[in-house]
């Protein structure tokens, strides 16, 4: 798919960035999933990198063009496009509380760039779109901007139940710029809004100045508690192992019911590896159950990883992998990829692990 694909809306441009971010769901209640392509870069007119989404319908041959749809911020009642807002960033999917026991799934896009005014850029705001029989309906949506300025609010969104009510609404959002006390310099907030209300609620720690913690975030119920805990990136987090590695970055495994937290670095001792200035470990997470122990497991893509030890090849990239249990993360059967166990040779600045993705491919 591309846009200047037989029938496919708007048409390809340089530094559009379309596929950076995808999402897959049945918005319509088919048996059939959509694709929701994110291109934050998208100019509108004059405009440059307003950003938007692409929706693909799914049909018992696959994805087809035919009534796809491109919508912008300006697509959405009175919200006009704002230059540099980037809308299309982030995406989730769930079940919100709008419509009680309706199957049919949400969309919740992420705009970290955007502003009331455009003076005001880099308040961030996100956008809900509900789900219906006829797909997901633009008429029907929320806007909501950021808590504060500017602190990209929306640069990481994540659906789930993380106070184990088994309301599965409750929406977790990252703003990387925001500052988790007065004075604070860019470490990064996460704020969770649950189903059960009270407005939002801030994840009361992160690591410091420059952190950027909140630019990931992906969920998975690593503790088999029967709720999701989440797994909050800060990738440009410095790591103090005797010298501080600068920007090596750290993950937070967090339990929203228990206020629990832990602390992830390469540094970890589950880890194989350790901390190297400019690794950005954090940047690209997944989850899913991948020895299908009841446990959800999580992987870490580290693309900025130089091997072998000693920087002896440059951001080639790694990806590890540490595996749920009731106790946390274990070390049953941890592991550490790169591109040469895989025969395909160790390269310079092959980023290994830039992006991730899981599911069952194999049935």
């Amino acid at each position: 798919l591309h846009q200047d694909g037989d029938g496919v809306e708007g048409e390809a441009e340089t530094g559009d960035r379309f596929g950076s971010v995808l999402l897959a769901g049945d918005f319509n209640g088919d048996g059939r999933d959509e694709l929701v392509v994110g291109i934050p870069d998208e100019d509108v007119g004059a405009l440059v990198d307003v950003g938007a989404i692409q929706v693909f319908l799914g049909t018992a041959g696959g994805l087809t063009t035919l009534g796809d749809v491109l919508w912008t911020r300006g697509t959405f009642g009175s919200l006009d496009d704002i230059e540099g807002a980037r809308f299309g960033a982030a995406l989730a999917t769930g079940f919100l509380a709008t419509v009680p026991d309706d199957p049919r799934p949400d969309l919740i896009v992420g705009i970290p760039a955007s502003a009331l005014a455009p003076e005001f850029l880099d308040e961030g705001s996100i956008l809900w779109i509900p789900g219906s029989a006829s797909g997901l309906d633009p008429s029907e949506f929320f806007h909501a901007l950021g808590p504060s300025d500017p602190d990209r609010w929306g640069s990481a969104i994540a659906i789930g139940d993380f106070d184990g009510d088994n309301a599965p609404g409750d929406v977790a959002i990252g703003a990387p710029l925001g500052e988790l006390w007065p004075g604070g310099s860019d470490e990064g907030v996460v704020r969770i809004a649950y189903e059960s209300g009270g407005g939002y609620q801030t994840v009361p720690l992160g690591p410091g100045p420059g952190s950027h913690f909140g630019s990931t975030i992906v969920i998975g119920d690593f503790l088999g508690t029967g709720y999701d805990q989440m797994l909050l990136g800060a990738p440009d987090a410095d790591v103090d192992v005797g010298d501080l590695e600068q920007d090596a970055g750290a993950v937070i495994l967090y339990d929203g019911r228990q206020h629990a937290f832990d602390y992830i670095t390469q540094d970890y001792s589950l880890v194989f590896d350790f901390p190297e200035p400019f690794d950005h470990f954090g940047r690209v997470l997944a989850a899913g159950d991948f020895d299908d122990d009841g446990f959800d497991d999580a992987a870490f893509g580290v693309p900025f990883e130089d091997l072998p030890l000693g920087n002896a090849v440059l951001d080639t990239g790694i990806v590890q992998v540490l595996y749920g249990s009731a106790t946390g993360f274990g070390y049953h059967n941890n592991q550490t990829w790169w591109f040469d166990l895989l025969d395909f040779g160790l390269f310079a600045d092959d980023n290994f692990g830039a992006a991730l993705a899981a599911g069952d491919f194999d049935g």
